[in-house]
């Protein structure tokens, strides 16, 4: 085979002879081809079966038993309702019970409840001062006869506590008011009472000593719902004045020298004794009283005008202002009358 074979290397013609003696020849180098990029193959496509239609089973049909007549039932509401009426009813005959009860002890002269109830001969309960004036009465013009039944009765009274206890508690409860008029103000009192004692019985200091002597003036004069009762006055007082209290002095001196004391001797010289003491203490009242006994000639003394003016000029300046503001203005015009009097004699 003659003449120039071609060889397309890289697309490069390079000539090579053969059969050719003396020419030199060198074979070309050949390079692969180079292979072509690989070809990006799609990812398959995955063939998902066809959806089958969904079959919906219907769920079994319950058979519900027949209904009932329905119950109406009562609601809350007319079940308060309901109590709410038999509590009504209930209160109602127990308040007519209670006012009965309040009736049975009303006074029959009085017409009210009475303060201090007392029974008669008769059976029935009275005020005590009221049926106290009906015997007196009856007995000054004809024989006593009941007030209820017009029969003879005897005068004889009798306390009754059960009935003044069960007046109490109702009127306390307040069931009672159209009929307790009287009542409210002696609870009150009772209660003032019960504050006092509790004061003067509670120790030995200055307000223990002033209650003793107010509660010892409230049963002196028959305050606040409470008997008059001297003694037992005189006993606050009198305790007062141990503690060092001039003006509880001079109230118990004032007890025993008073009118109704003075058929008791050793009465009259222990409280002329209490009245000079609590007088050279500053009392301005018992300076005062010993004024008058000199004007006066009270207690068995001799009238003295010289001495009563010295007791008189003392009042004004005395260190215990136990004396009223009429008592001392009266005690200065003494002064200047009775410095007169002695002027002219």
């Amino acid at each position: 085979m003659t003449g120039p074979t071609h060889f397309f290397v890289r697309y490069t013609c390079v000539p090579l002879w053969s059969g050719t003696k003396g020419v030199y020849s060198r074979a070309p180098t050949l390079k692969p081809p180079k292979r072509a990029a690989p070809v990006k193959r799609a990812a398959p496509v995955k063939l998902m079966p066809p959806k089958r239609a969904s079959r919906k089973r219907a769920s079994p049909v319950k058979l519900m038993p027949p209904k009932r007549a329905s119950r109406k039932r009562a609601s809350p509401d007319n079940d308060t309702a309901e109590m709410n009426k038999k509590t009504a009813e209930m209160n109602k005959k127990l308040f007519s019970a209670v006012t009965s009860v309040g009736n049975d002890w009303i006074c029959p002269i009085t017409h009210e409840l009475p303060l201090d109830p007392v029974t008669a001969e008769d059976g029935y309960t009275y005020e005590r001062s009221a049926i106290e004036e009906h015997i007196r009465v009856q007995e000054e013009h004809a024989t006593l006869r009941s007030p209820i039944t017009n029969q003879p009765m005897g005068s004889q009274l009798m306390t009754n506590s059960q009935a003044r206890n069960t007046i109490e508690k109702l009127v306390r409860t307040g069931v009672l008011d159209d009929k307790a008029e009287q009542w409210l103000p002696r609870l009150e009192d009772e209660e003032k009472v019960k504050a006092m004692r509790t004061r003067a019985e509670g120790g030995t200091e200055g307000d223990n000593i002033q209650a003793m002597e107010t509660l010892g003036l409230w049963y002196m004069l028959g305050q606040h719902g409470l008997q008059v009762d001297h003694d037992k006055g005189y006993e606050l007082l009198k305790r007062g004045a141990d503690l060092g209290s001039v003006s509880c002095m001079t109230k118990a001196a004032l007890v025993l020298l008073d009118q109704a004391n003075q058929n008791i001797t050793s009465r009259i010289s222990h409280g002329v004794y209490l009245l000079m003491t609590a007088a050279e203490e500053g009392s301005a009242m018992a300076t005062t009283v010993i004024a008058k006994c000199h004007h006066n000639g009270k207690l068995g003394w001799p009238i003295d005008l010289a001495q009563a003016k010295k007791w008189y000029a003392k009042v004004p300046y005395a260190s215990v202002h136990d004396a009223s503001k009429m008592d001392i203005a009266l005690a200065a015009d003494q002064v200047v009358s009775l410095g007169k009097q002695l002027e002219q004699s």
